[in-house]
């Protein structure tokens, strides 16, 4: 007896619920960088006063958190991540790591030849002609 089950499979294709995700992350982003702009560059607080903000954060901010987020992904990306994978690696110091001693080389080693044998092998010898 068997059974079988219909189970989707997850592919990278678009489909209606991943592109309802993307277009209300897309108006997300863009709401919330004008905002960030207008809260930026309104440097005397008119217009947020005309609108009844009384309390907005100091433009020191507007400044200071995109740094921080780029110093803390550049941190993330060039220092730990590859850090982390360092650690998980096994030291350099063992023999197996340096020259591995259980395997046989398929490919013969790389070796010159003479100009002489070439011209020999391609030229003067004659195949079944």
């Amino acid at each position: 007896m068997t059974t079988t089950h219909d189970f989707p499979h997850n592919s990278p294709a678009p489909t209606p619920s991943r592109a309802n995700y993307g277009f209300a992350l897309y108006l997300a982003s863009s709401t919330a960088f004008i905002v960030f702009c207008f809260w930026a560059l309104d440097f005397d607080k008119s217009v947020g006063t005309r609108l009844g903000l009384t309390y907005l954060p100091q433009v020191y901010w507007a400044v200071a958190l995109p740094i921080f987020v780029l110093v803390t992904i550049a941190f993330t990306g060039l220092i730990l991540y590859p850090s982390i994978n360092l650690l998980s690696n096994r030291p350099f110091c063992e023999t197996h790591v340096a020259q591995p001693t259980a395997q046989e080389t398929l490919v013969p080693p790389l070796v010159s030849i003479s100009m002489a044998k070439v011209s020999r092998r391609l030229y003067l010898e004659n195949n079944e002609d």
